[in-house]
């Protein structure tokens, strides 16, 4: 956690306020950039009713009260009066932000990186993304006591406001690390979100080194020149997200001993940190928190990119998004789960498979399902045994959406346990052309 003070004379801190007339809305005009309580939607009664106090009579906060007094402005942001002198004293938040390809396994090393932060003693908010609600991720992670925000229904870079929203809310709980997540078919990123973040809150936020995930199986025809099951617009993609990463991360190290994919990795990019790294054996886990949590420079590349491609890229892939009641007497959900990532396994073998993740629970107890594109099924956690629960499905594979709603129904109905079905939510859709809040064409320097 980084801070920066500012000290100044009360005189000044109230001339400065009065200059104002308290609208702080406007980084323009705002001292240190900084939000009052009164215009942050996520501040507490507690931290509005403090303000309004010290705003309505000032001088007998410095005089009458104690020689010591802390006023919250916003999380992180704090007036410090001491012996007639107030203090300005940001607390900068590091922000972490995971990119890599659908199924490099982004949201198991996050997972793997909040249970370590937390260990540590340290307060962990995770931001999750993706086109459409009912994200898998958001109903596993709601479950494990984390604060999370989603944004849904666009990717970071399209609704970057959405995004700063969000690390708004989070920081309102006030967390030492914040991790987020952006859609796994996202690119450029650099110029979309990261210099976006320092050019508008280089004081409020600490970036991490960008890190780019890469599945070793997906990775292996792309440093060939080929594009192994992907189609070639998909693969531009896979390519040009490794190219803009400030660190590359060869994941699934448990799986994959290949020595010799590192160096070829750093022959072909060759200004780029490369790593391995495994969630399951927690190999480099540890190193890797130790560069993001120390390291300051973030973004440090931006892409030559064809948006034409980048967005045929997206289109072919088929998303489907949804969640189901399943009443049954007293089913064993475990059981289900293990029949479904089966059938799933089966029906999707001929086509490449992005990853399909599969939430099942009851609000006490639930087990979640992955299938990635090497054809590999895990489960995690237990259900047990109940009469009802929500299962949410998120999958990205490359058919058409139609095709895609048809698999999935078909291996719901082929999972043997018999149920009733009531469908709450399901979406199934292609990601529409790439339109950034923001594209910048310079690196945003912090010093």
């Amino acid at each position: 956690m980084r801070s920066v003070a500012i000290a100044i004379s009360a005189k000044k801190l109230f001339c400065l306020i009065e200059q104002v007339n308290l609208d702080l809305q406007d980084k323009d005009t705002s001292p240190q950039g900084l939000m009052l309580p009164d215009q942050n939607p996520y501040a507490s009664k507690q931290h509005k009713k403090q303000l309004r106090s010290f705003m309505s009579e000032p001088q007998k906060v410095f005089e009458e009260g104690p020689n010591s007094q802390e006023l919250l402005l916003q999380s992180g942001c704090y007036i410090f009066v001491r012996n007639k002198t107030a203090i300005l004293y940001i607390v900068k938040t590091k922000i972490i932000l995971v990119g890599g390809f659908l199924g490099a396994g982004k949201t198991s090393l996050l997972w793997e990186a909040a249970s370590r932060l937390t260990a540590r003693g340290m307060k962990v908010a995770m931001i999750t993304n993706d086109q459409a609600s009912e994200l898998v991720d958001s109903a596993f992670l709601l479950q494990t006591g984390l604060t999370v925000a989603e944004v849904s229904g666009s990717c970071f870079c399209c609704n970057f406001n959405g995004f700063a929203d969000s690390i708004a809310k989070v920081r309102a709980e006030a967390p030492d690390v914040i991790l987020a997540e952006p859609v796994g078919s996202c690119a450029d990123l650099s110029a979309t979100i990261l210099q976006p973040l320092k050019e508008f809150y280089g004081q409020e936020l600490s970036l991490a080194p960008f890190s780019v995930l890469a599945d070793p199986v997906r990775l292996r025809p792309i440093l060939n020149g080929e594009n192994g099951d992907l189609h070639e617009d998909a693969a531009y993609i896979f390519r040009k997200q490794l190219e803009e990463a400030d660190e590359i991360l060869l994941t699934k190290s448990d799986l994959h001993t290949d020595s010799g994919l590192e160096e070829r990795i750093r022959a072909a990019f060759p200004d780029t940190e490369v790593h391995r790294i495994s969630s399951l054996t927690g190999e480099g886990v540890d190193a890797w928190l130790e560069r993001a949590l120390t390291g300051t420079e973030a973004g440090l590349r931006l892409l030559d990119i064809d948006y034409d491609r980048y967005a045929h890229g997206e289109a072919v892939l088929g998303w489907l998004n949804g969640t189901v009641e399943l009443r049954g007497s007293d089913v064993d959900w475990d059981d289900y789960t293990r029949l479904l990532m089966k059938e799933l396994q089966q029906r999707l073998s001929e086509v490449p498979v992005g990853h399909v993740k599969i939430f099942v629970g009851n609000g006490k107890a639930f087990t979640v399902g992955n299938l990635t594109g090497d054809g590999r099924v895990s489960l995690r956690y237990k259900a047990g045994r109940s009469d009802c629960v929500n299962v949410t499905v998120n999958a990205r594979v490359q058919t058409s959406p139609r095709a895609l709603d048809r698999i999935i129904r078909a291996a719901f109905g082929a999972a043997g346990v018999p149920f009733t079905t009531t469908e709450r939510v399901w979406h199934f859709l292609r990601p529409g052309r790439p339109a950034p809040t923001y594209r910048f064409a310079e690196v945003v320097s912090l010093r």
